[in-house]
């Protein structure tokens, strides 16, 4: 008798549905990271970057790639819907902040930068001064998610791209990212049941 292998190709059953686009902004470290977890995680992964040597890295294989600087977005990214989702994790501060003010204001259903309490709080404030002063209504930075990830106590960058990817399968999928743990719960239950 032959072993079975499950059904013939042609009987299959998969997922057809359309992968969530994931845009990462920065090609660096964390970036390198995130991309095949996320792509593991089903997200189209398209990154951006303006140094084609990093983009050119094994990480990436799996992921569109182009060359623009943050200033390029708007060409770039041409037609951002509602049910993108982007994080922006550049080489430095000012790359960060310039991306952001220019994406806050477009569609996407997830929106994040990398970086400290501080920074995070530093880059909001200058987008909302920057804004103020040119005469425009304040962009809606509530929906943006900085610093970007769960807090999972990790700071490599393999880490940070994990806690990353947990944050935005969470909002693709409808979790609040807590932990599933019922054994405490059960455990203090049956303890005051047992006490009664």
């Amino acid at each position: 008798m032959h072993g079975t292998h499950g059904p013939c190709p042609e009987h299959a059953e998969f997922d057809a549905s359309p992968r969530a686009r994931l845009i990462v902004i920065g090609a660096g470290h964390v970036s390198q990271a995130l991309a095949p977890v996320a792509a593991l995680a089903g997200f189209a992964v398209t990154v951006l970057d303006d140094r084609e040597e990093l983009l050119a890295r094994p990480a990436f294989a799996g992921a569109r790639a182009g060359c623009y600087d943050v200033d390029e977005l708007d060409e770039a990214l041409p037609q951002l819907t509602d049910e993108d989702f982007i994080v922006i994790i550049t080489r430095d501060h000012a790359r960060d902040e310039r991306a952001l003010a220019n994406l806050v204001r477009r569609p996407y259903r997830y929106l994040g930068m990398i970086g400290s309490r501080r920074k995070v709080h530093t880059v909001l404030a200058r987008i909302l001064r920057r804004e103020a002063a040119m005469g425009r209504a304040a962009p809606d930075l509530a929906r943006v998610r900085a610093p970007i990830g769960l807090e999972l106590g990790g700071r490599s960058p393999a880490e940070i791209a994990v806690s990353v990817v947990a944050e935005l399968l969470a909002e693709r999928c409808g979790g609040d990212g807590a932990p599933m743990n019922l054994v405490p719960a059960l455990t203090r239950a049956r303890a005051e049941g047992s006490a009664s």
